[in-house]
């Protein structure tokens, strides 16, 4: 059994891995954040420690590491204080576990790889459109058109709409600054999505980009793929909240299907030391801060 500890434990994020180190047979021993709701901890550790004030958590981790070893460090917390706790977590020599965005800057990176080879510890990101059954199949058959068609120019289109009330714009989300924007705080996953299909692009544009909405496209070798991601509700047909798809060479893929357990998976590739790390986020890290900027 390996023993866990998060901050970012009052996040929305932050059940799908209460749940993933519950299945994986593992312990949360301890756990931080600074909002007061972080009630769903007891139905799946009733015995772990709770602290508002991080020097207190920090404390708490120094006594226990006198007789227990502490392995992982779990980072829900909020975009941009991610560099900090990675950093943090390093340092302690813990193995890091942390959602996407890794970080907003590819500089942040860098400094990352350094520190990961200074205290032999890994950074792990979750990537789970990459452990979706139904993508992974649908890699291959993307591989084999292209394969088949080496002079033809493909096209496709991701649509990403996902409804966010008022309270977003006001929150660290509706910060550029903090979390990167749109095209960081939810693009992220499709352009990494992009990345894995098709490899490196070559250029992009955008067409129009606001705190709602953002549209551009992305140019790949012999591949063009359009993007519109919007958390307005003019993009959603009445009842709908969500609807992501991704269009290409007139398939259609919902990128909505087969999301469960795929943080439990992501946790047991982790733990077997197959988890995704640093060189596999840095192509889309690079891309969301150029967009960005």
């Amino acid at each position: 059994m390996k023993n866990f500890i998060m901050i970012g434990a009052s996040g929305y994020i932050a059940p799908k891995h209460f749940e993933a180190i519950k299945k994986t047979k593992n312990n949360l021993v301890a756990a931080y954040d600074v909002s007061q709701t972080a009630g769903k901890i007891d139905s799946f550790f009733k015995d772990c420690k709770f602290f508002f004030n991080f020097k207190e958590f920090q404390k708490f981790i120094n006594i226990f590491k006198k007789t227990k070893k502490i392995h992982f460090l779990v980072i829900c917390a909020p975009n941009y204080l991610h560099y900090k706790y990675i950093n943090f977590g390093l340092k302690n020599k813990f193995e890091v576990i942390c959602e996407k965005p890794l970080v907003l800057k590819s500089n942040h990176l860098h400094n990352i790889i350094k520190l990961e080879k200074k205290y032999k510890k890994k950074v792990n990101c979750i990537m789970q459109l990459r452990l979706n059954k139904k993508l992974i199949k649908y890699k291959k058959i993307i591989e084999k058109k292209i394969k088949k068609n080496p002079t033809k120019t493909f096209t496709g289109h991701i649509n990403y709409f996902t409804f966010r009330g008022d309270w977003f714009l006001k929150s660290w989300k509706g910060s550029k600054k903090k979390s990167g924007g749109l095209t960081t705080n939810i693009g992220i996953h499709l352009f990494d999505l992009l990345y894995w299909y098709f490899g490196e692009y070559e250029k992009f544009k955008i067409y129009f980009s606001s705190p709602l909405e953002n549209r551009g496209v992305l140019y790949f070798k012999n591949v063009k793929i359009s993007w519109l991601i919007s958390i307005s509700s003019r993009h959603l047909k009445k009842g709908l909240t969500a609807k992501r798809e991704f269009i290409f060479d007139k398939d259609k893929i919902q990128l909505s299907d087969n999301f469960n357990d795929l943080h439990t998976k992501s946790y047991d590739a982790i733990l077997k030391k197959r988890g995704f790390g640093t060189m596999d986020v840095f192509s889309s890290i690079k891309l969301t801060e150029r967009l960005r900027d």
